[in-house]
């Protein structure tokens, strides 16, 4: 694939990067305000789009941003029913590299896709801020819901997987998840064993299409003839496979050409890139 070559050079310029890791801890409260108790984390998403109330109740992170400018996330005048805040917060002095609780949301905006995070510094919960939340700049808002993290690392980190893209019908390569880690300049991922690859984004790394945990897909490829599980791990089609296994390479065609004859039924499953070839459900040609 040409785009996993060109994102393993990228990576072998992040092999002296640093990665800040978000540290779950409890903390001492200097504040008068006892913070609510954190909610258990249901989603398997960070950004939770429109079930923005779900946030209340989490405690988020706000991950160091180098000299990305933040601001526009931060609300410089915003009236409700608590106060009137009016001061300007900087992102990298007051949120960056800190931990707040998200007390309550307010949709108090003239812009429906916009809400307001009403957030205190764990530390201090005597001070209140405000966040904007814009659904439709989700991917370039930075917080980390801690929950969410937490999950994250449960479901990755210490497993094997298999990297698909450079796998095929001889070898299947394999690699371990070290961690779940935020960088402070390409986000959420996961740390691997692999010196030329050490950094993946979490955006693709979750793209099955490319990595499989491998006890997952040990049990897919279980019943599968041995002649054919490498090539399913690598989503490589091989002459000779039936139409279960092509589907389970290649998911389901754009479009099938078939014709029947007395003697045989033949077809052409159209992909984006391949054609594949049957007669009588079973593959004779890859095009």
């Amino acid at each position: 694939m040409n785009l996993t070559k060109v994102i393993i050079a990228a990576m072998l310029l992040l092999t002296t990067q640093t990665f800040a890791q978000i540290k779950i801890q409890n903390y001492s409260h200097q504040g008068t305000e006892k913070p609510q108790e954190n909610k258990p984390y249901d989603s398997t998403e960070n950004y939770l789009t429109s079930n923005v109330k779900s946030y209340i109740g989490q405690t988020i992170y706000f991950p160091p941003l180098g000299d990305r400018d933040m601001n526009r996330f931060v609300c410089s005048q915003f009236p409700t029913r608590y106060t009137y805040f009016s001061n300007k917060v900087n992102y990298n002095e007051q949120l960056a590299d800190n931990y707040f609780l998200i007390t309550d949301v307010s949709d108090e905006t003239a812009n429906d896709e916009t809400f307001v995070l009403i957030i205190k510094p764990v530390k201090d919960t005597s001070k209140t801020l405000y966040i904007y939340y814009q659904f439709n700049e989700l991917q370039s808002m930075q917080f980390i819901v801690v929950g969410y993290f937490e999950k994250m690392k449960s479901l990755y980190a210490g497993k094997y997987f298999y990297n698909r893209s450079f796998s095929n019908c001889t070898t299947s390569e394999t690699f371990k998840v070290i961690d779940f880690v935020v960088d402070s300049a390409y986000g959420m991922g996961v740390l691997t064993n692999i010196p030329t690859f050490p950094f993946i984004w979490l955006d693709l790394f979750q793209d099955k299409d490319n990595y499989y945990e491998v006890n997952a897909m040990n049990r897919i490829v279980k019943n599968v003839a041995p002649q054919f599980k490498k090539c399913v791990i690598a989503r490589k089609v091989k002459l000779g496979m039936n139409k279960s296994l092509v589907l389970m390479c290649y998911g389901q065609p754009k479009k099938i050409n078939s014709t029947e004859t007395r003697s045989q039924t033949t077809e052409q499953w159209v992909y984006e890139r391949d054609y594949v070839y049957f007669t009588n459900g079973i593959v004779t040609g890859i095009q």
